[in-house]
């Protein structure tokens, strides 16, 4: 079995990180991402296909204190 990095995304953008693993040829997952701005998450989701975004991180962190 092959090993494959495990990433979980913060302020994920357009995606410039899942880029640059794929370029480098790493073996990698996306878990899942933080995106707040609609426009970046519409074409994250034009690029790469769907992906489960829990939005801003600011309101899950202060909704968990």
């Amino acid at each position: 079995m092959e090993n494959k990095i495990r990433v979980v995304q913060l302020f994920a953008g357009i995606d410039a990180q899942r880029q640059i693993l794929k370029d480098a040829l790493i073996n990698h997952e996306i878990i899942f991402a933080f995106k707040i701005y609609k426009y970046a998450l519409l074409a994250y989701e034009k690029l790469y296909g769907s992906t489960f975004n829990f939005g801003e991180m600011e309101k899950i962190i202060n909704s968990k204190l």
